[in-house]
Order: structure tokens, then sequence, then C-alpha cells
């Protein structure tokens, strides 16, 4: 749950809120299994869930707030759209002249990536396994490229 622990220490970074006035939990989680072969290391499975944020009595700019929320996805989600994952949801209630309760609901989706590991805590497929990030290996030079013109 990478992304909701990320998020949460952004919106403490950026909005003002102190840690009182802020609860968030997981909703719907759904876990379900890919076993994708990624090369270096597989997929187990993916990990869909809502994130729930409740903002009490917040005092700043409510635009600037959302605005700050769409902006994170932008930088830190780029995979939700192909994944198809719904708008953010959030409501805004009036609380006095000065502040709002702000309620917000984000669903993302997660690799739960392993990797072998003679001592990981993960037995699957008669084998032991850890939690890892994704390792890609990059190219460094092309070799060669043999093939046809269409001349």
């Amino acid at each position: 749950m990478q992304q909701f622990q990320a998020f949460s220490e952004f919106l403490l970074q950026i909005s003002g809120v102190k840690r009182e006035q802020l609860e968030c939990f997981a909703d719907n989680c759904k876990l379900i299994p890919s076993g994708r072969d990624l090369g270096n290391c597989t997929e187990l499975g993916l990990l869909k869930y809502d994130a729930v944020f409740e903002v009490t009595h917040y005092k700043g700019d409510a635009s600037l707030f959302l605005a700050h929320v769409l902006s994170w996805l932008e930088n830190n989600d780029p995979y939700r759209f192909q994944a198809d994952l719904p708008d953010p949801e959030v409501e805004v209630t009036p609380v006095d002249r000065e502040s709002v309760d702000l309620d917000l609901s984000i669903t993302f989706e997660e690799s739960l990536i392993v990797s072998p590991a003679e001592d990981g805590p993960i037995l699957w497929n008669e084998k032991k396994w850890k939690i890892t990030d994704l390792d890609v290996d990059v190219a460094e030079e092309l070799g060669s490229m043999d093939g046809k013109s269409d001349d």
C-alpha cells in the first residue's frame, strides 16, 4: 500500500493539515492473482483498494487542496488511466464560516512484486520468495537488427 502511505504523507506536507485532523483507511480491498512473469521478478498479483481520506475542520483553500490531489495523481500514479481506475470522489461539507470537512476517496491499484529468495518469507509454487521492487534490465546498447526493409 505504497501509494496510500505516500499520498497520506503528501497531504500532511502540502495542506497544513495536522495529523489529528486526518483520518485515513483502505476500503473495498481486492486481491487479484496474476502470476505474471516479468523477467527478473514476478507479479504475484494486484491489490486494488479505495483509499479514503477524511480531513476535518480544514481552513485552507479547498480548490487548492483539490488541485494538489489531482497534480499528485498525475505525477505519482501515471498508470491509473491505463488501469481504467475511476476518478477520485470528493465531498466538501461546510462546518462553519472558516472551515470545511473534506472526504476524499481514491481507487489505487498496486502490483505485488516478488523475486526468488532462499530465505524469503513467502512460499509459492514450491519456492521461497520475497517482496521486491520491479527489477527491469535496461538495454545499454543494441547489438544488431537484422530484418527486411519494405523498399
